[in-house]
């Protein structure tokens, strides 16, 4: 009995059953981050060295504009709607009483390569024979890129309320422009350069 007594306790000695917890391994705990979105533009199987916007080391930096991107007047939604870039907008025909509309257009070049979950929206406030545009452009850009090749157009647009027949000035941020109604635009936009 005391030989039994002597390989127990010999055994809890050297497996830890006498009062003292053996040190279980924990298991090695994994934080699972929820999968970023693949930029706008690309395809599924795209390779990224990160996410647009992961952090302060990404390739990709947020970016937002207001009232500084290309702003056009149109003498309808149908031919706003057909420009799908700046370099294509050409004079506009104006007249009273129709649905005027204002197109906005992302500078530069907004190819997959430069620019990720691009997004362009403007508006317009009356104030008498004032128009008051805004617009805001914002996403993810890559740093140190220039795209001059495989451009995507980024519009926006947004009517303006029905003018009487008479003179009118459009403000976009610090800009002015002054237009007739009727009238032939022969250079309907601001910061075009």
């Amino acid at each position: 009995m005391v030989r039994l007594w002597i390989l127990f306790s010999a055994a809890c000695a050297w497996a830890g059953c006498l009062g003292r917890e053996a040190a279980v391994p924990q298991p090695e705990q994994t934080k699972i981050e929820p999968a970023q979105p693949a930029p706008l533009w690309a395809s599924p199987d795209a390779a990224t060295t990160s996410a647009p916007g992961e952090d302060a080391g990404s390739e990709w930096t947020h970016f937002s504009r207001k009232e500084d991107v290309p702003l056009c007047l149109f003498g309808s939604d149908d031919v706003r709607l057909k420009t799908l870039f700046l370099k294509d907008v050409g004079k506009q025909t104006l007249r009273p009483r129709t649905e005027l509309y204002f197109g906005v257009f992302a500078p530069g070049c907004a190819s997959e390569e430069c620019i990720s979950r691009p997004t362009l929206q403007c508006w317009v406030e009356r104030e008498g024979d004032v128009l008051v545009v805004f617009s805001r452009y914002s996403g993810e850009q890559r740093r140190e890129r220039v795209c001059t090749s495989q451009c995507e157009p980024v519009i926006a647009g947004c009517p303006v309320p029905e003018l009487a027949p008479g003179s009118y000035t459009v403000r976009y941020g610090e800009r002015t422009m002054k237009f007739k109604l009727p009238s032939v635009l022969r250079s309907p936009c601001l910061l075009a350069d």
